[in-house]
Formats: C-alpha cells, structure tokens, sequence
C-alpha cells in the first residue's frame, strides 16, 4: 500500500487495504517467549505463503525476527536483500560475487529439502548497483531489496 511508519494515512490503513482488495483478519495465539508487541504476519496469494515475524520494540522502532521460518535480527538500519535461492553448492558465494558490497549481517538457512530451497538474507552496508545482475544466476530463483532510511 506504500505507506511508511509516519504517513498520515497509517490510521486509514483497514479501508485502504479494503479498497486494494486485500483481505485480513487477525487471530490472538501464543508465539512463545517473544517481545509482548510481536505479531506474526502470514501473507497468501496464489496458494503460497510467506511469513514475517517482528515486533514493535519502541520509540518508533521495530524488530524483524523470523522471515518464513529463518531466525533474524533486522531492525531497517540496514540495506535488506532477502534472497530466495537454490540449495546448492556455491550459491551463497556466487551471490557475494554479484553484489560488490560489504555484508553487515548474514542469515542462511536450508527452507526446503525436497524442493532444494534456501533463504538467504542479507543486510548490507550500501546499496547494490547491480541488482539486476542477480537475476542471470542460476542459483537466484527470486529476491528482494529493501533500502534503509538511514542511508
């Protein structure tokens, strides 16, 4: 919907999503030992599910920590690219071979065996220049770039 943490139309966020055609309900349900404000947003389109988990940690701050299934720690201090790829040897080195920027943080994990599927995500120091480059690896099945405020 475009709508950044400080839009004033954040308080019209329900009849937005209405008005895109987006359907939403939310469920109370024990996460386990997390922050009190954390939420677990799944999204379904096209009978594929994604999953965030984070938190709102305070003073406008929020905390990432799962992405479909993989333990992180993101807070949007970072440069993001989260990287659907194939579970396969040498991936994670041709991806750092593409990018040409400094990984502040990295998070890797196996998401599906009988597929060969893996989540890479990655939280950069700049902006990659080059992200379309990305897409000619036989390794990247898709991504996801998301760019900091703070830089």
């Amino acid at each position: 919907m475009g709508l950044r943490e400080y839009d004033y139309d954040i308080k019209n966020a329900y009849e937005l999503a209405k008005k895109n055609n987006l359907k939403f309900n939310f469920i109370k349900s024990d996460l386990g030992d997390v922050h009190p404000n954390t939420v677990l947003i799944r999204l379904k389109k096209d009978n594929k599910i994604n999953e965030i988990q984070g938190a709102s940690v305070g003073g406008g701050a929020i905390k990432i920590t799962k992405i479909n299934g993989v333990d992180c720690d993101l807070s949007g201090d970072y440069n993001t690219l989260i990287i659907v790829n194939k579970d396969i040897k040498g991936a994670l080195e041709n991806i750092l071979s593409v990018i040409h920027v400094n990984v502040a943080n990295l998070y890797l994990k196996r998401t599906n065996i009988l597929e060969g599927r893996a989540l890479t995500i990655l939280e950069l120091d700049d902006k990659p220049s080059n992200l379309s480059e990305l897409e000619k690896l036989e390794c990247v099945i898709k991504y996801f770039y998301v760019g900091s405020d703070n830089q």
